[in-house]
């Protein structure tokens, strides 16, 4: 389509399948995202990389604790109140 070759994937709507790994791989693909929340590490599978979704539902205090990495050390529902907090 664009006459390069793809070395990055998203999966659409964040579907996936462990079954397409081998693939991508195949594919020569490096790297592919998911709509799962997290951040990436080291450790992350380079075909399974999480990111943060951002919406217009995120604020802005809400962004910069998933950039400094404070929201990763918070619990699901301390984050849910600090978003509520927030708005």
């Amino acid at each position: 389509m664009t006459g390069t070759e793809a070395a990055h994937f998203c999966y659409p709507s964040g579907a996936y399948d462990l079954r397409f790994l081998p693939w991508l791989d195949e594919a020569g693909i490096i790297s592919a995202t998911t709509c799962d929340t997290g951040f990436a590490s080291p450790a992350s599978n380079r075909l399974l990389l999480p990111r943060v979704i951002d919406t217009s539902a995120l604020s802005a205090i809400e962004f910069e604790s998933w950039l400094t990495g404070v929201s990763a050390a918070l619990p699901r529902r301390r984050r849910r109140k600090l978003k509520e907090q927030a708005a």
